[in-house]
């Protein structure tokens, strides 16, 4: 590995080290498994709940034959390995192994790493480092959720390229006009212009930013942030100085080669408009846009690994649009040498990528199975097709059986229509939840 500050070591106080970080996991309204399995850089982990409602993490393996606990099943609150029956608790111990005999007490070290996990702002959070060090006043959370006025919605999704190219693309407002033209509320190609950056403070803490288009000098500034080591939060200057409107995008770390971005839109006016939308209609309006960069983001990491070379070699960066993103590179350049893996701007360290378990890029397996909503749709979206199929089967028997041109058959004929109707509706909606929509370029002839 190189490093653009060996010459000049950072003081003790602004050194950053992400095990020292709390990590959004998931929402809790989309909690549907208990046990949970998931990874933070490669680490396998698990979270369940016991039966008084406490939260537990540990690393998923079981210390008596290293089987996968996330397999197992919650006994009367213990969650069982189903390799040998042993029981652990949230904290990590040990409390029954039926191969003991009786009277025979559990070996000290029969215990599983534990991790601190809270539950903040309706999202579940891990602390990496030590129990001990762990502060719930150090959990990133938005000031503005504080409102009991405030309305949110919330999405999540796995991606098949690292955290470092999910941050970036994060803080690229310069992409959107183009890569998300019409999918995303006003974003138009016509509009893609310069931009104006303001970098307001930079630390191991993160990056605290602001910034508008050129096109209108009187435009109001944005105000956007990276919250090391994975929040991207947009805020919207409003007319009323009582509203309030963001985006908080958490961009963490699955394991090289894989991230996961937690989304969460917010704001304290014009409540009905957000509150009474169908939560899945939306999920599947997100997957449609955020999957317009998918192929492209993983496109440019493939380039990345191949030649080697740092990214200052690479890129050929512009002022008025790159501007935070090769802030971002340069910030993991000074504060990423505690982390497992990265790329910065004139540095990296890499490690090899596990290809035995790569990513499925359906968006079934990347968003439909994390999200309670889009499961329970999706469900009932098949549930929907195979009863109306039933239903017109046996509308089309009603009708053949009853008499020649009577209104009992005609009325069989035209339900059984239908629920034919009904059938190919909840089958299309079902693709939604399982197919990654794939963008087609349009060539505009002059």
């Amino acid at each position: 590995m190189t490093s653009a500050d060996q010459s000049q070591p950072l003081p003790r106080d602004d050194y950053f080290h992400y095990q020292n970080c709390w990590y959004p996991v998931l929402f809790v309204q989309d909690w549907q498994k208990n046990p949970y399995s998931f990874s933070l850089y490669g680490q396998p982990l698990l979270i369940f709940r016991d039966q008084q409602g406490k939260w537990g993490c540990l690393l998923d393996r079981c210390p008596h034959r290293l089987a996968k606990l996330s397999t197992g099943q919650m006994i009367a609150g213990r969650l069982e390995c189903l390799y040998h029956g042993w029981q652990f608790e949230t904290d990590g111990k040990c409390s029954h192994i039926p191969q003991l005999p009786v009277n025979t007490p559990i070996p000290r070290n029969a215990k599983v790493k534990s991790y601190r996990v809270m539950e903040r702002q309706g999202v579940l959070w891990v602390w990496l480092g030590e129990e001990e060090t762990a502060k719930e006043s150090d959990i990133p959370i938005i000031k503005d959720l504080e409102d009991p006025n405030c309305v949110y919605t919330d999405y999540v999704i796995d991606f098949p390229y690292e955290q470092g190219y999910l941050l970036e693309n994060l803080l690229d407002p310069a992409h959107v006009n183009i890569s998300h033209d019409r999918s995303e509320f006003g974003a138009k190609r016509e509009n893609a212009q310069p931009l104006a950056f303001q970098i307001l403070e930079i630390s191991a803490r993160g990056i605290r930013s602001q910034w508008r288009n050129s096109r209108n000098p009187q435009e109001s500034w944005k105000y956007l942030d990276f919250i090391a080591p994975n929040l991207v939060h947009y805020r919207f200057s409003l007319p009323n100085p009582d509203w309030c409107a963001g985006l908080a995008l958490y961009g963490i770390s699955l394991g090289q080669g894989r991230s996961r971005l937690l989304m969460r839109r917010y704001q304290n006016f014009a409540v009905n408009s957000r509150q009474y939308r169908w939560r899945w209609l939306e999920h599947l309006r997100q997957s449609r846009i955020l999957e317009d960069d998918l192929p492209l983001i993983q496109s440019q990491q493939q380039m990345v690994e191949k030649s080697r070379d740092s990214l200052q070699k690479l890129y050929l960066p512009l002022k008025s649009s790159d501007a935070l993103v090769i802030e971002l590179r340069q910030w993991f350049d000074r504060y990423g040498d505690s982390f497992p893996y990265y790329q910065g701007y004139t540095s990296q360290r890499t490690t090899a990528i596990d290809l035995s378990d790569p990513l499925p890029l359906d968006r079934y397996s990347r968003h439909t199975v994390h999200c309670r909503t889009c499961s329970d749709a999706h469900e009932n979206m098949v549930k929907t097709k195979q009863i109306a199929i039933l239903m017109g089967i046996l509308l089309v028997l009603l009708a053949i059986l009853s008499p020649n041109q009577s209104i009992y058959q005609i009325t069989a004929l035209i339900f059984a229509i239908l629920a034919l109707a009904v059938a190919i509706a909840a089958n299309y909606t079902r693709t939604k939840f399982e197919r990654t929509y794939e963008k087609k370029a349009h060539t505009k002839l002059q």
